[in-house]
């Protein structure tokens, strides 16, 4: 019930596979297919297509008839639009998408309500369909290397999201909604054009790493103190004055990143991180360390 043809040098796919109506899973990555044949939607048993690293422009309407496709790779291909026809796939639980050409999703999105990972990283995303928030089963949503100016408030309606990548965008702000993601464990926000955190981020009582390297922060909200199960801080490359006092809460932190900003003391509290292996201070205008931070890391 499974066909591997990865890495073949494929053009175009033998008539052949039509015919093998009880097909499972589907292995096509790695080839040199410009277009997927209508056929596609005659596998309707069918439940892992793997067409990563083609040249696909574009993906046949008739794919709505996979109806118990369950994960489907498109990684690493040339697509520009994605067809409405994709919400027919309900019981799709990981979809694939990097690397691509995509400005835009379509509304029919929504209707993926099986849907746990979904890989948007290095399209041209400009903005996000408020229909994200009918995912309720989603866990991993990547949104790296895209050209997002602002996120839905719907975005905080994903109850089950745990990961949640969003480096490389033009990002000005982060929603107060995002608070509402009680289960996020990893939030990616490094490279954008952050200037101020919200409050609610410290809702996020499970978040385990935090990347805001690159941004503008000036400053962190005194809630930061709540992320007591932070273990990775990265800060780098911002313009922090100053750090909380409310650092000194988060003891499980193992990596503080703090190089490139603007900082000309610390807090003592860092002493009182017990956990952190990892201080990084370079390129700061530091005029003094306290004693308590000194004797900690031997500086």
């Amino acid at each position: 019930n499974k066909l591997y043809l990865d890495s073949n040098q494929l053009t175009f796919l033998p008539a052949e596979i039509w015919q093998l109506l009880q097909l499972q899973e589907l292995y096509l990555s790695n080839n040199q297919l410009t277009t997927l044949p209508t056929e596609i939607g005659q596998l309707l048993q069918l439940q892992e297509l793997y067409l990563s690293n083609n040249q696909l422009t574009t993906l046949p309407t008739q794919i709505e008839q996979l109806s118990q496709l369950q994960e489907l790779g498109l990684n690493h291909n040339q697509l520009t639009i994605l067809p409405a026809e994709i919400g027919q796939l309900s019981k799709l639980q990981r979809l694939g998408l990097s690397n691509n050409q995509l400005a835009s999703l379509p509304l029919e999105i929504e209707q993926l309500s099986q849907l746990q990972t979904l890989d948007l990283s290095s399209n041209k995303l400009t903005s996000l369909p408020v229909e994200i928030r009918q995912l309720s089963q989603l866990k991993e949503l990547g949104l790296n290397n895209n050209q997002l100016t602002s996120l839905p408030t719907e975005i905080g309606q994903l109850p089950q999201l745990q990961g949640l990548g969003l480096n490389n965008n033009q990002l000005t702000t982060v929603p107060a909604e995002i608070g509402q993601l009680s289960k996020l464990q990893r939030l990616g926000l490094s490279n954008n054009q952050i200037t101020i955190l919200p409050a609610e981020i410290g809702q996020l009582s499970k978040l385990q790493r935090l990347g805001l390297s690159n941004n503008q922060l000036a400053s962190l909200p005194l809630e930061i103190e709540q992320l007591s199960h932070l273990q990775w801080f990265g800060l780098d490359h911002n313009q922090l004055t100053f750090l909380p006092v409310e650092i000194g809460q988060l003891l499980h932190l193992e990596v503080l990143d703090l190089d490139h900003n603007q900082l000309t003391t610390l807090p003592a509290e860092i002493g009182l991180l017990s956990q952190l292996q990892g201080l990084q201070l370079k390129e700061n205008p530091l005029g003094s360390i306290p004693d308590e931070v000194r004797r900690r890391f031997c500086l």
